[in-house]
C-alpha cells in the first residue's frame, strides 16, 4: 500500500478559521502589528533589516535539519511577507537623506572617539608603535571626514546633480 504524502500547508489551512492566513493572523493583515508568533516576528524583523533568509532563521533560535528549506518556506509565508514589506516601507519613509547623513556623521565621530581612546590606552600601556599607528589612523580619518563633509555641504549649496546622486545613494543604505 502506497503512503500518501501529507501537505502540511493544506493540513494547517484546514484547521484555520475562515478569513485567516495563519494562526492569529486575519486575512486582512497589513503587517503594521507584530506577528503573534515570536519566531515569525523575529524572522520578519531580521529579513527587513537585511539579513539573509538563513541568517534570519538562525536568529530565531530554531533548530532544523534543513535550515535552508525551513527558512525558504518561512520567507514565503503570507504573514511574514506582509510584515517584512511593512517594515521595509516604514524604514524607507523614516530614512531621509538628511537623517542618513546625520547617521553617517555620528558613526564617523563615534569611530574617531573610539580611536582617540585607543591612542590614550596605548600611551598608558607604553606601546609606542601601536600609539603611533592609532594616532595616524585618527588623523587620516579626521582629515578625510572633514574633506568629504565640506564637499557634500558645498554640493548641497550649489544644488548640483552630484548632490542629488549622493543623497540617493545615502537613501539606499539601510541601517
Amino acid at each position: 500500500m502506497a503512503r500518501r504524502a501529507i501537505n502540511p500547508d493544506a493540513a494547517n489551512a484546514a484547521r484555520l478559521p475562515d478569513g485567516f492566513i495563519a494562526r492569529g493572523v486575519p486575512g486582512d493583515y497589513d503587517g503594521s502589528t507584530p506577528l503573534p508568533s515570536v519566531v515569525h516576528e523575529k524572522f520578519a524583523v531580521a529579513l527587513a533589516g537585511g539579513a539573509t533568509r538563513i541568517g534570519a532563521y538562525a536568529l530565531t533560535g530554531r533548530k532544523s535539519v534543513n535550515a535552508r528549506d525551513a527558512a525558504s518556506k518561512l520567507s514565503r509565508a503570507q504573514q511574514v511577507v506582509r510584515r517584512v514589506s511593512f517594515l521595509r516601507e516604514e524604514r524607507a519613509q523614516v530614512m531621509t537623506a538628511e537623517r542618513a547623513f546625520e547617521g553617517f556623521v555620528h558613526a564617523v565621530e563615534s569611530a574617531m572617539e573610539d580611536i582617540a581612546e585607543l591612542v590614550k590606552l596605548c600611551e598608558a600601556a607604553g606601546l609606542p608603535r601601536e600609539t603611533a599607528a592609532a594616532r595616524n589612523a585618527l588623523q587620516s580619518l579626521a582629515g578625510r571626514t572633514i574633506t568629504h563633509r565640506a564637499g557634500l555641504a558645498n554640493a548641497d549649496r550649489r544644488a548640483s546633480p552630484r548632490a542629488a546622486r549622493a543623497k540617493e545613494s545615502l537613501e539606499g543604505f539601510s541601517l
